[in-house]
């Protein structure tokens, strides 16, 4: 009887001791939210749910990925941000969540960005290559700028995005409210890609040569704000895209040139009762105007040399204060007109 009392002390001593020693260790739990953030080329954030029994950590990532915060306890939300992909390529990174042993693997992609059509912020005058920088600017072909510009940025745009189509300026500031002298002409030729402008409301005045030979540019480029005062000499000769009927813009001077060479208007003309003066070669070359031209204007003073010049109109009703002085000269000047 003693001796199976002992064994039965014994026997269940040894199994209490089994079950002590073999009590499961602690288990380090981890769930993520997302394994898989997809973005578009915009920058962006989104959030990930970690939740876990312990610490966690988060590994590095791609520089143009961030991720806060990169640590906690328990549950919480991280957030993954990405900057703008300026690039015509997607791109993809990859980053872990741990605790101990055990992690979590997150998969990052951005859509590539648009090489073709481009929105863009210049916060001071002459940064719109550095707003640009980084994207293939040959593949720009529509533009639309919101900030500060001024010359440099016009010669920047004429000069490095050649293939331009569509730029809107609605949303830009103008250093004196003026489109500067050649915007986009340089050497005798002018971009032959620009079709469409939109300009800013502040816009007073255009320079001289700012469009000349841009002979995509169509009738949307004649749609001036009304606090237009001024347009340059040359401004937008040899548009030929221009086309349809004439409606010119209300202005005291008809600058020398402004309309040389673009024969795709067509019908008669009738210059508005504002205007003062008819520069030299204006309305030179313009082929497809016809019929009258009615210069009901009281204060007209002169009409410039060849201003008429290669057109096919067939008579011109003048009514002025005092007779313009004419100079209809059915000859071109030796020197170039711009």
């Amino acid at each position: 009887m003693r001796k199976s009392l002992i064994t039965l002390i014994s026997t269940s001593a040894f199994c209490l001791a089994t079950l002590v020693s073999c009590k499961p260790e602690s288990t380090s739990l981890l769930t993520v939210s997302d394994t898989q953030l997809n973005f578009t080329s915009a920058a962006g954030s989104k959030t990930v749910l970690v939740s876990s029994n312990l610490s966690w950590t988060v590994g590095s990532t791609a520089d143009w990925c961030t991720i806060t915060p990169r640590s906690g306890t328990g549950s919480g939300n991280i957030t993954v941000a990405v900057s703008e992909n300026v690039t015509n390529s997607s791109r993809y990174t990859t980053f872990i969540v741990s605790v101990e042993s055990t992690f979590k693997l997150i998969y990052v992609s951005q859509a590539a960005g648009s090489s073709v059509n481009v929105t863009v912020e210049v916060p001071v005058v002459g940064g719109l290559q550095k707003a640009l920088e980084g994207r293939p600017l040959w593949q720009i072909k529509t533009l639309k700028i919101s900030g500060n510009l001024n010359s440099v940025d016009f010669h920047f745009m004429r000069d490095q995005i050649i293939q331009l189509e569509e730029l809107d300026l609605r949303g830009v500031r103008l250093v004196e409210d003026k489109i500067p002298d050649r915007a986009f002409h340089v050497s005798d030729i002018g971009n032959r890609y620009l079709h469409t402008i939109w300009y800013p409301s502040s816009l007073k005045e255009i320079g001289r040569s700012a469009f000349f030979d841009c002979r995509a540019l169509r009738n949307n480029a004649l749609n001036f704000p009304a606090g237009v005062e001024q347009i340059g000499e040359y401004a937008f000769a040899m548009c030929t895209s221009f086309s349809g009927p004439l409606t010119l813009p209300s202005l005291e001077v008809i600058a020398e040139g402004l309309f040389l060479g673009c024969t795709g208007f067509t019908g008669s003309l009738k210059v508005p009762p504002m205007v003062k003066e008819i520069g030299r070669h204006a309305f030179n070359g313009c082929t497809g105007l016809s019929g009258t031209i009615e210069l009901n204007t009281p204060e007209l003073s002169k009409i410039g040399y060849a201003a008429f010049l290669n057109n096919r109109f067939t008579a011109c009703k003048i009514t002025a204060t005092t007779p313009p002085v004419l100079k209809f000269i059915h000859q071109m000047p030796a020197n170039k007109p711009y």
